[in-house]
C-alpha cells in the first residue's frame, strides 16, 4: 500500500515543509500529485522557467527525491471557475511515483456507453489525461451551492480545482487505510479531508516550512553537421537543393537543410513559425517489418518511418540553431513561433517537452501553451492513463498579440488524420498533422506576413498557409517527401470569395 502526497495550490508566500514531503515520499513509497496553475506575467507571457523547471514543485524539488523516483504524467485538469485575475482553461496535475506505487487504473474505469464490442473491458474504459469535471472545491459567483463547499476566501487560487478531480486521485493512487497527506489553502483542508475519509482513506494536512531552492537541471547541447540532421532531422542529406512553388500567394519549399536554406533563402521578414520537429522519442512502429495477414511473411510497412533517434545533445542542438537561424529573420515588433511537440513516454516515463523554452532565443516571450486534443490514442503502458492531447507551444518576439478575452492554454480539439482520411490519403509521411492545427496557430497570431516552416515533412503549413492567402516557405531534408509536399500544394484551395 501506498499514501498519495496532494499538493494544491496554497497562500503566496507559503510552502511545505520539503523536506518533510521528501520524506513522507521516501517512507511510505507516495504517489504525489501537484497541481500548478501557470503563471501569467504582466506583460501577458507565461512564466518560460516554471515550465522548464517542472521538477520543482510547490517549492519541493521532487527529482531530488531517487532515480526511481520519477513523473509519470502530465493531467490537464479544466479549470473551473477561472477569474479574471487567472485565465487559464488548465492546471497541470504532474503525477510522480514510484515503479510498485499503487496505480488502480479498474477503480477509475469510466463506463462505456455501448457494450457491443467483445474487446470491451466490461469494468469500463481507461480514462485519458485531460479531466473535465462540474464540481469545483469552492462555489463560484454562480450561486449553486454544491456539497464539500467551504466560504470562499480572498485570496484563494484554490477554487478552481474539482473535487471529483481530487478524489479519482484517492481512488486510482491508494487503497483504503491509505493517507492523503495534503497541502492546499486552509479553506481547502476539510474538503479534501472529507473526500479522502468517504473513500477510506485518513487524511493528513502537511506541515509548512522551508522550500526547496531552484535549481535547473543541466540540458545537453552540442553542434550537428548541416545534412545529418542538422537542419530537419528527418532523413539523409539532400543531394543537391531542390524545390517548387505555388503562387498567389507564393508558397515556396526547398529541399535542404533548414539552417542553410534560411539563410539562403528567407529574403524577408518572418511574421509566423508553424512547426513540428521530429518528436525524437525512437518511435519504431512505422520502421519494423510486419507479418501479412494472409501469407504471414515479413512485409516493409507502406509508410515508411523516418530517422527521430538522435542523441539527445544532438538533437537540442539541431532545434536551437534552427531557432537561431528564424530569430536572425524574424519581424522584431512581434512575430510568433508555434512548435508543436509532445510528452515521450518511454520507458514509462512522461518526458514533457518544454526543455524547448530553455533553447530559443531569449528574446522569445512563451506567450502561451495551446492544447491540441484529439480522440484517438494509445496505451503508452499497462494501466496507464491514455494520452489525449499533444502541445502547440506559442513563443512571440516582440509585443504579444491575444485576442480580448483570451484564455491561456486553449483547448483546440481538432481530430487526428486517420489512415483513410482524405486529406492524408496517398501520403507516405508517417506523422502527419491536419491542416486545421496550422490554421488554429495563425488565427491566434493576428498576422499577415511570412510563414516559415523549418520541418515541413509532408507540406501541411505551407499549404494551410496558402488557404489563408498567406505567402509562406518550408524546408525539408528528406527528398522522400517531394511527393507529399507537391500533392498537398496541388490540393490547396481557399474558398471562393463573394463580391465586396
Amino acid at each position: 500500500m501506498t499514501d498519495l502526497v496532494l499538493l494544491l495550490p496554497g497562500q503566496r508566500g507559503r510552502f511545505p515543509d520539503a523536506r518533510g514531503v521528501r520524506s513522507i515520499v521516501k517512507e511510505r513509497h507516495a504517489t504525489v500529485a501537484s497541481v500548478c496553475l501557470p503563471a501569467v506575467n504582466a506583460e501577458g507571457s507565461l512564466d518560460k522557467r516554471e515550465f522548464s523547471a517542472f521538477h520543482h514543485q510547490h517549492g519541493v524539488d521532487l527529482s531530488a527525491v531517487d532515480p526511481f523516483f520519477r513523473l509519470r504524467e502530465i493531467i490537464l485538469l479544466k479549470a473551473a471557475n477561472m477569474g479574471p485575475d487567472r485565465p487559464v482553461n488548465f492546471c497541470l496535475v504532474y503525477l510522480w511515483n514510484w515503479p510498485d506505487s499503487t496505480y488502480d487504473i479498474d477503480a477509475v474505469r469510466i463506463a462505456h456507453a455501448k457494450k457491443t464490442d467483445p474487446r470491451n473491458n466490461p469494468l469500463g474504459k481507461n480514462p485519458g489525461n485531460v479531466w473535465s469535471f462540474s464540481e469545483p472545491l469552492h462555489d463560484g459567483k454562480d450561486g449553486i451551492q454544491r456539497p464539500l463547499v467551504a466560504p470562499r476566501p480572498a485570496p484563494c487560487v484554490a477554487t478552481h480545482v474539482e473535487v471529483e478531480a481530487v478524489r479519482r486521485l484517492i481512488r486510482c493512487h491508494t487503497a483504503p487505510g491509505d493517507v492523503v497527506h495534503g497541502w492546499s489553502a486552509r479553506e481547502d483542508a476539510r474538503a479534501i479531508e472529507a473526500a479522502a475519509r468517504g473513500l477510506g482513506r485518513r487524511a493528513r494536512e502537511i506541515a509548512p516550512g522551508s522550500p526547496d531552492p531552484l535549481v535547473e537541471e543541466p540540458i545537453a547541447v552540442s553542434d550537428v553537421e548541416a545534412g545529418a540532421g542538422g537542419g530537419n532531422g528527418g532523413g539523409p542529406a539532400s543531394r543537391g537543393v531542390k524545390g517548387g512553388s505555388k503562387e498567389n500567394p507564393i508558397a515556396r519549399y526547398f529541399i535542404q537543410d533548414a539552417v542553410s536554406g534560411i539563410t539562403a533563402h528567407v529574403d524577408q521578414l518572418v511574421d509566423d513559425l508553424v512547426t513540428s520537429p521530429p518528436y525524437n522519442i525512437g518511435y519504431d512502429p512505422f520502421n519494423v517489418p510486419r507479418p501479412d495477414p494472409r501469407s504471414g511473411e515479413l512485409v516493409a510497412p507502406r509508410k515508411e518511418g523516418y530517422r527521430d533517434d538522435l542523441p539527445r545533445a544532438s538533437y537540442h542542438g539541431m532545434i536551437r540553431n534552427t531557432l537561431a537561424a528564424i530569430d536572425a529573420r524574424m519581424n522584431p515588433a512581434s512575430a510568433d513561433a508555434f512548435i508543436n511537440v509532445k510528452n515521450s513516454y518511454a520507458g514509462g516515463e512522461c518526458n514533457p517537452p518544454f526543455w524547448i523554452a530553455r533553447l530559443v532565443p531569449p528574446a522569445w516571450q512563451l506567450s502561451d501553451a495551446l492544447v491540441w486534443r484529439y480522440d484517438i490514442s494509445y496505451d503508452p503502458a499497462k494501466g496507464k492513463y491514455k494520452p489525449y492531447y499533444e502541445w502547440i507551444l506559442r513563443f512571440t518576439r516582440g509585443s504579444i498579440r491575444h485576442a480580448k478575452g483570451h484564455r491561456y492554454l486553449q483547448d483546440h480539439y481538432i481530430p487526428i488524420l486517420k489512415g483513410n482520411s482524405r486529406e492524408r490519403a496517398n501520403l507516405v509521411h508517417p506523422a502527419i498533422y491536419p491542416k486545421r492545427v496550422v490554421k488554429a496557430c495563425l488565427a491566434a497570431s493576428g498576422h499577415e506576413g511570412l510563414v516559415v516552416d523549418p520541418f515541413l515533412g509532408s507540406g501541411t503549413t505551407i499549404a494551410a498557409a496558402w488557404e489563408l492567402g498567406r505567402p509562406s516557405i518550408g524546408f525539408e531534408i528528406d527528398e522522400r517527401y517531394v511527393p507529399d509536399i507537391e500533392a498537398r500544394l496541388r490540393q490547396a484551395s481557399r474558398p471562393a470569395r463573394g463580391p465586396r
